[in-house]
């Protein structure tokens, strides 16, 4: 979704209310990933303790009763690499969220592969995430493949230069964009990212809202309707955690 609209229209509060569940979710995600978060400290305290024990025993036997190109060589390396990769996860290891406010396609990557390949990108302020699909960090060129692939489900295979790469059978992104006209017509104009379709991907809407003083009070949404929203986000969090189980 992608909703244009003036500064100082109340955009913010109606994106703030549709974005509560998912926002909600995403706290108390978060605040279970703190306390896993000290759990994996602990455990690579542990792995380093257990990789500096391994490696001053092979290199204290190698003086005396270890040989290299022998069995038992083979399996104490063995052991060192295991411990190593097991510490390497935990150094690289991303806490899961829901969604993102700002990102660029590497990061995105990223995000995708250590949430299981789903993510959010919500924002009523889009104009710096627009600007990098115009292609802020990659010379004007639009860098929307990760973009378009994950709107429909599809595979992603994301490689940079002298940079690990993200190979995923699945991706799905959704976003929930709020921008200025000025800023949407930037990215009408941006010929490429028309041409590879991600204009057409969204369901873009036009709020002919008036301006409103700032000093005023929120605007009022249908409870009824808000009710019904929320029930259907709600829902939908519901099924992602239980297929996550």
């Amino acid at each position: 979704i992608m909703a244009v609209a003036e500064s100082g229209t109340g955009k913010s509060s109606v994106f703030n209310e549709l974005a509560r569940p998912v926002i909600e979710a995403s706290a108390a995600l978060s605040k279970e990933a703190a306390v896993g978060c000290m759990e994996r400290e602990v455990n690579a305290d542990i792995l380093k303790n257990e990789h500096k024990t391994l490696q001053r025993e092979v290199s204290k036997d190698l003086n005396f009763t270890l040989y290299r190109d022998t069995p038992e060589y083979g399996e104490k390396v063995h052991e060192l690499a295991q411990v190593k990769a097991e510490m390497a996860d935990l150094d690289n290891f991303e806490p899961p969220c829901l969604y993102v406010q700002n990102t660029t396609p590497e990061a995105l990557a990223k995000t995708l592969q250590s949430n299981g390949g789903t993510v959010g990108i919500l924002s009523d302020e889009a104009a710096e995430i627009i600007k990098v699909m115009m292609g802020k960090y990659s010379n004007g060129s639009g860098d929307i493949s990760l973009l378009t692939n994950a709107w429909s489900s599809g595979p992603v295979d994301y490689k940079r230069i002298g940079r690990a790469g993200v190979s995923l059978p699945s991706a799905t992104l959704s976003m929930m964009l709020m921008l200025q006209p000025d800023v949407f017509d930037e990215f009408l104009s941006h010929r490429e990212t028309l041409q590879q379709g991600l204009l057409a991907r969204f369901l873009v809407v036009n709020v002919p809202a008036k301006r409103r003083d700032r000093g005023g009070e929120l605007l009022e949404l249908d409870p009824a309707l808000m009710s019904r929203w929320h029930g259907l986000i709600n829902a939908v969090l519901d099924r992602r955690n239980q297929e996550g189980e």
